[in-house]
This record gives C-alpha cells, structure tokens and sequence, in this order.
C-alpha cells in the first residue's frame, strides 16, 4: 500500500512538471508571436513635431519612418500604432502622422507611405469636438513602389544615359531646372557617366521625382531620375 502510494505521488509530480514544461512551451511561443508582431509594426519618428494648434484645441502633426518590405496591413497597423501612442503622449486634441519609407526624403506635409489622423471621429476637423477620439487612415501608393536599394543607383556607380525616342539628353548646371539658360549639354544616348549625388522628393503621396548629379569626361551636372540605368 505504502508502494502504491508513493508511485502516485511520483506519477502526480510527473504530470505536473509535463504540465509546467508544456505551458512555459506555449507562453514561450505566445511571446515570439507578440515580438514578432510588434516588430512588424515597429516605427522611428523623424523630424520635428509640427505645432498646427488653434485657441486652446491642440493639433500636431509627427513623421514617421516604415521599415522597407511590409504588406498594406502592417502598414496601417504601424500608421493606427503611432498615431495612438505619440497622440495620447502629447495629449493632443488631434494629430497626423506622416509616414514614410526607410529612406525616403521627409518634409511635413506629403508622406509615402500613408497617413493617420487621432481625432475625435477620426476626422481633423473635429478636433475641439467631445466625441470619442478614433483613427482614419490613407495608404500611399509610394512606398509599396519602392525598388530594392541595390536595383537604385547610388552615389559613385556607374550608369548609362538612356532616353525614350532616342533623344539627346540635356544636362543641367541647376537641380530644379531645366530651362534653356541652364543646360551645359546634349548627350546621346548610351554615354557612360558616374553618379555623383542622388536627391529625390516626394511631391505627393504618388509622385515623386528623383534627380542625379552625374559626371562625364569634364562635365557634371544634373539629369532627371528616368534619364540614366544602372
């Protein structure tokens, strides 16, 4: 009898370990899930936090950068992330968030990838409104446009000069310009030249333009982004 019980007490303890061996498994796997999803809504605030404030309603804007490579959900779930966690830190009335690709060029007022607004109703305009604050977001087309860095041209590689209809490709002394007074020369297409620098600007959240400041021989000066291949 004193056996017997001894091995149930044994078999008890057995199970008990199986039992905390298996749910030390599942929080272990519960744990991973989580990290893994909190890193696919993972963000970087850049710039400065705009003030866009009224009377005494306060409204902000913030800016973000995305992780290239996520998926149109991750997206909005790093967008609705942010816009909860620096809005309810600022306890603003309402707030945007910009964001942007890894990498892109950020100013206040466009964004690439898409944007999110904390506000009562979800909606800017009703910032001194006493409604329950929401979150509305819009996706850019931008960021799920964006090639691997490795296909981009970088400063120091070498491209060739292309053109559709096989025109002369002008050269600029001036970035944003491309009038008359401002071009040092007509290349054809083909000609070899080296990049220099790599500016580019998102005009809004599906256009950008992207400009290079290329040499050849003993000219340097800028072209357009669609005038040159890796």
């Amino acid at each position: 009898m004193k056996n017997i019980f001894i091995i149930l007490i044994i078999l008890v303890t057995l199970i008990e370990c199986s039992t905390q061996k298996t749910e030390e498994k599942d929080q272990k796997k519960i744990d991973q899930t989580q990290s893994v999803m909190k890193e696919n809504i993972s963000y970087k605030e850049v710039g400065d936090i705009k003030d866009l404030s009224y009377a005494n309603i306060k409204r902000i804007e913030a800016m973000i950068s995305i992780p290239l490579g996520r998926t149109e959900e991750e997206v909005k779930e790093t967008l609705e992330r942010a816009a909860k966690e620096i809005g309810q830190r600022e306890k603003a009335n309402a707030l945007v968030v910009k964001g942007f690709g890894e990498g892109d060029k950020f100013k206040h007022g466009t964004y690439t990838a898409g944007e999110a607004i904390y506000a009562p109703n979800g909606k800017w305009e009703d910032a001194a409104s006493s409604a329950p604050m929401s979150i509305s977001i819009k996706l850019g087309s931008l960021y799920f446009q964006n090639k691997k860095t490795s296909d981009v041209p970088q400063k120091n590689d070498e491209v060739t000069l292309v053109s559709k209809g096989n025109k002369l490709i002008k050269i600029s002394k001036n970035r944003d310009s491309w009038v008359d007074e401002d071009i040092i020369a007509k290349l054809p297409a083909g000609t070899k030249a080296i990049v220099l620098e790599r500016y580019e600007e998102a005009l809004s959240p599906d256009h950008k333009f992207v400009r290079y400041l290329i040499q050849v021989d003993k000219i340097k000066g800028w072209v357009d982004g669609e005038d040159i291949a890796k």
